[in-house]
C-alpha cells in the first residue's frame, strides 16, 4: 500500500517523468530508431551549411564582379600633380618629433579610392623615387593599377605598425604623433628589422636587392617610423583640414620630403562635389561598401580636403 502510495505521489508531482516513461511506447522508438533519425537529422543539418556555404561563396563572387565594374562606369581616376612653386620651402625638421633628412626627387602619393581600378596607372606610379600608401592598401593582385612598391606607409596611432608587418619587408612608416604607440611600435619595428638583416646576411646579395625592388630602400637599417606633427606641418603650409584623413597626412608629409609630387587616388572630393561619388569605397574592398555620400557630417571632411588639393596642383590628368 505504500509504495503505491508512492507511486501516485510520482505521478502527481513528476507527471514529466511518466511521459518521459510512456513516450517510447506510444511513439514506437526503439534505441535504434532514435539513433537512426539523429543522424539523419545531422546528415540534414550538414548538407544545409554546406548549401548555405556555397551560396554565400556565389553572392561574393557577384560582389567583386559588381564591384570591378561600378566605379569604372561611374567615375574616372585623376592624376594629379602638386605645383611646389605655390608652397613654402620644405622644413622637415620642424614638422616631425624625430625627423632623419631625406630628399626624393619624385615621388607618387597613392590613395585608396576604388576609382583605380582599371586605370592602368601602375608602371606610371613605378617610375617615382619613392611611393607613399595609405594604412594597410595591398599591392598584390593589383600592381596594373596601383604599382608594385612602396616606400612610405602612413596611418595614426597603433595603426602605424603596418608599415611593419603589411608587406614583406618593412618600409618606411609615417605615423601621425601619439606617443602611447611609439612605446609599441619602436620595439616591433627594430625587431623586424633585425630580422630582415639576418635574413640578407643568409641569403645576400639576393635578399638585399628583392628589399630595394619592394621599397626603394638600400640597406634595411635606414629604414626608419617618422612620427609626424600633421597639425604643426599643415599650418605651416597653410593646408589645415578638421579631422584629416590617413590620406591627406600622407600628402602633407610628402611636402617635405619630395620635389615633385604626383596624387593617385584622391579624387572623392572632386566626384563628391559632382554629386557621382562611386558607389564603392576603396580599391581592394571585397564588399560594395559605400562611401559617405552627406556632404556634412562624415568624419573625414572629404569636400574640404578636395578644395585645399585644388589649391596645390598644377596640373591633372584623367585616366
Amino acid at each position: 500500500m505504500f509504495a503505491a502510495r508512492q507511486g501516485i505521489k510520482q505521478e502527481l508531482f513528476c507527471p514529466a517523468k511518466m511521459q518521459a516513461k510512456k513516450t517510447p511506447e506510444v511513439l514506437g522508438l526503439t534505441p535504434s530508431k532514435v539513433w537512426a533519425l539523429g543522424s539523419a537529422i545531422v546528415c540534414l543539418n550538414t548538407l544545409f551549411l554546406v548549401y548555405a556555404f556555397y551560396i554565400n561563396m556565389e553572392a561574393s563572387s557577384l560582389r567583386r564582379l559588381r564591384l570591378d565594374q561600378r566605379p569604372i562606369i561611374e567615375t574616372h581616376s585623376l592624376k594629379l600633380t602638386i605645383d611646389r612653386l605655390k608652397l613654402k620651402q620644405r622644413n622637415g625638421a620642424l614638422h616631425f618629433y624625430n625627423w632623419k633628412p631625406v630628399e626624393y626627387k619624385t615621388c607618387a602619393v597613392v590613395g585608396s579610392s576604388s576609382s583605380l581600378l582599371k586605370s592602368g596607372y601602375g608602371m606610371d606610379i613605378d617610375q617615382h623615387d619613392a611611393v607613399f600608401r595609405i594604412n594597410s592598401a595591398p599591392i598584390r593582385g593589383f600592381h596594373k593599377d596601383v604599382g608594385s612598391f612602396t616606400t612610405f606607409r602612413v596611418s595614426y596611432g597603433a595603426s602605424c605598425a603596418v608599415a611593419i608587418v603589411a608587406d614583406v619587408v618593412p618600409s618606411h612608416g609615417i605615423c601621425t604623433v601619439d606617443h602611447s604607440a611609439k612605446v609599441h611600435i619602436d620595439p616591433m619595428l627594430r625587431k623586424r628589422v633585425a630580422e630582415v638583416e639576418m635574413a640578407s646576411r643568409l641569403h645576400n646579395p639576393e635578399y638585399g636587392t628583392f628589399l630595394f625592388n619592394q621599397t626603394k630602400i638600400n640597406n634595411v637599417r635606414d629604414v626608419h617610423m617618422y612620427y609626424h606633427l600633421q597639425n604643426r606641418a599643415a599650418a605651416y603650409y597653410g593646408l589645415h583640414v578638421h579631422g584629416p584623413s590617413s590620406g591627406y597626412n600622407a600628402i602633407i608629409a610628402s611636402l617635405d620630403m619630395c620635389e615633385s609630387i604626383d596624387l593617385y587616388g584622391f579624387d572623392h572630393g572632386h566626384h563628391l562635389s559632382k554629386n557621382s561619388a562611386p558607389k564603392t569605397s576603396h580599391y581592394y574592398d571585397v564588399f560594395p561598401l559605400q562611401y559617405p555620400t552627406k556632404k556634412e557630417g562624415m568624419y573625414h571632411n572629404y569636400l574640404d580636403e578636395w578644395r585645399q588639393i585644388k589649391r596645390m596642383i598644377k596640373t591633372t590628368h584623367e585616366a
